[in-house]
């Protein structure tokens, strides 16, 4: 063979091989990767904590409730600052009035707010669509997640008020309480399955 066919020979099939080896290399960096992914399973981190033992940490996702609870919540002027268990009870006895007054009337659309109902400070929109939520929706007073807080004034506190119904999303309700009127203020609300309202 001649030497120079011979050399055109060696450098084709060094170019070959060196090809080759690259092509594995790639191969052999990249496709272990993708198949660790695919097969090992989702494994929790886990840290030290103070004490010494693990903690696994948790990701939570927040659910429609939690979410429509932080709105109303950020709209309050001092939420780390609960009001009196007295200041609680007369809030709570205001609200379940209006539900009463909400639950007795013959026309959601026709609600009013009143001294004797307690809603003479929310304006009618706002007490027709609290009467909806309680007569059409049959949402109800949970008066065991009644929260009220101080607010900027000293004649005021605000409240967050929780309707429940069985299968369905909460609807949350903010508002404040008038101290000396003894009157409710139905500022606004979120959440729950309430379709149409007037305010």
């Amino acid at each position: 063979m001649n030497p120079r066919k011979k050399k055109k020979l060696l450098i084709s099939l060094l170019a070959v091989v060196t090809v080759g080896i690259v092509c594995l290399l790639v191969y052999g960096l990249t496709r272990p990767k993708e198949d660790k992914q695919k097969t090992s399973p989702q494994v929790s981190k886990t840290s030290k904590a103070e004490d010494g033992s693990d903690t696994t940490k948790e990701t939570k996702e927040l659910t429609e409730n939690d979410i429509n609870y932080k709105k109303i919540q950020s709209t309050l002027e001092n939420p780390n600052n609960p009001a009196s268990k007295s200041m609680k009870q007369e809030v709570l006895k205001a609200i379940t009035n209006a539900q009463n007054y909400c639950q007795k009337i013959e026309f959601a659309g026709k609600a009013e707010g009143n001294v004797s109902n307690s809603m003479a400070m929310t304006q009618n929109p706002m007490v027709q669509t609290f009467a909806m939520v309680i007569k059409i929706n049959k949402y109800s007073f949970d008066s065991s997640q009644l929260e009220v807080y101080e607010s900027n004034s000293d004649d005021v506190v605000q409240f967050i008020c929780v309707m429940t119904k069985a299968g369905s999303d909460n609807n949350y309700w903010v508002g404040n309480y008038n101290i000396d009127a003894k009157q409710l203020q139905l500022s606004s609300y979120q959440g729950g399955d309430i379709g149409a309202t007037f305010g």
